[in-house]
């Protein structure tokens, strides 16, 4: 028969191993939602396997424009040299749009993206109503 220590022991010692995974499991949720955002972020212009590609129309406007996608063309090419982030700071609308794509980072209920998921709807409504006050004006 076992005893009362040993099997303490065992169940400490998963116990620990447990603890460890879920450190592991919560660090890996963090790198995909990482790597989500910067996907995501990078082909904001020319678009990505959630929305297509080609000069759509639900791209930013001021991505539209050629002469600002060679600006930021020229500036991957130049990140990518010197190893400096010089991705452009996102509007709240921009950012809407990122956050309405992720597809990895919510299919689990504790990824670091789930709060963003939480008030998405309300962002969506709030990003609508400030639009059509600048419509009525």
């Amino acid at each position: 028969m076992v005893a009362a220590k040993e099997l303490d022991e065992k169940l400490r010692a998963l116990q620990e191993k447990l603890a460890e995974e879920e450190l592991d499991w919560k660090e890996e949720q963090r790198k995909l939602f990482e790597f989500e955002e910067k996907y995501l972020r990078d082909t904001i212009v020319e678009g990505n396997m959630l929305v297509g590609w080609g000069d759509s129309k639900s791209a930013p406007i001021r991505f539209r424009n050629a002469t600002l996608r060679k600006k930021k063309r020229d500036r991957q090419e130049a990140a990518s040299n010197f190893a400096v982030d010089l991705t452009p700071t996102m509007t709240a609308e921009e950012q809407l749009k990122i956050d309405l794509h992720r597809l990895a980072s919510y299919s689990s209920v504790t990824s670091p993206a789930e709060p963003l998921l939480a008030n998405l709807r309300e962002r969506e409504n709030q990003m609508a109503l400030s639009k059509a006050k600048k419509v009525k004006k």
